[in-house]
């Protein structure tokens, strides 16, 4: 994190920016946070930390560089991923949200603890990353608008981009996602051949999340651009 230990939370894509910037150094806070937890008790023997049952450690292939193979140095696939549904069920509130969050991290030491157990599994980390790739487009438009409104010309030819429809095409993008082969090679995705039956359970379940998300943020854009723009309805067609 650029700005010390707290995450600032001015707009909504402040906590991609600072996802991004700890994506490369995640397999070594992971090492950093076994050596405390092992000195602090949070586990009596390496062999019950997350390392235990060697699961794949998510690759930073920032760290090794293009010259690397991540392919050659990828382990067993790591436990299902998590039972979560995005985009479906009934919404909560802010405190219930809160009071769920609340009683699922008393389960754990601390922060610390919890943050290792998501960091060493490797299929929560692909859904982490899955969750920042689809908000990418609309991501980077944003900050890009930002800064554009930051100017009496600048806002009004932001409003009349609006009024053209030109932002409907960065929803879309959000969609395109889903065909990024970069991406998917970054989600750790493998094909047929290569994939086991369990790899393959929990890569169509993980595919399934994602595509439940960017249909869930090109929605929830796309109805606010309707009610707050002055984007003729016929665009969105």
């Amino acid at each position: 994190n650029k700005k010390g230990e707290k995450v600032k939370m001015g707009r909504w894509y402040s906590v991609f920016d600072r996802a991004d910037d700890f994506r490369q150094h995640r397999t070594v806070l992971l090492l950093i946070l076994l050596h405390i937890g092992l000195h602090q008790d949070w586990w009596q023997h390496i062999s019950e930390t997350p390392l235990g049952e060697a699961p794949d450690i998510p690759f930073d292939e920032e760290v090794v560089g293009e010259g690397g193979e991540p392919e050659a140095m990828e382990a067993e696939p790591g436990p299902a991923l998590a039972e979560v549904a995005l985009g479906s069920g009934p919404r909560q509130s802010v405190a219930q949200s809160n009071k769920d969050l609340n009683k699922f991290r008393s389960k754990f030491k601390n922060t610390m603890h919890f943050t290792s157990l998501v960091l060493g599994d490797a299929a929560k980390v692909r859904l982490i990353d899955a969750i920042c790739f689809c908000n990418d487009p609309l991501r980077v438009q944003f900050k890009k608008s930002e800064t554009q409104c930051k100017t009496s010309g600048g806002r009004e030819e932001w409003m009349i981009n609006m009024a053209k429809g030109e932002y409907i095409a960065h929803v879309a993008s959000t969609l395109l996602v889903l065909d990024d082969a970069d991406v998917m090679r970054k989600l750790g995705f493998k094909t047929a051949q290569a994939a086991s039956p369990h790899t393959l359970a929990e890569d169509q379940r993980l595919v399934q999340l994602t595509f439940d998300l960017c249909l869930s943020l090109a929605n929830s854009f796309l109805q606010s651009w309707m009610v707050y723009s002055d984007t003729l309805s016929g665009k969105f067609l």
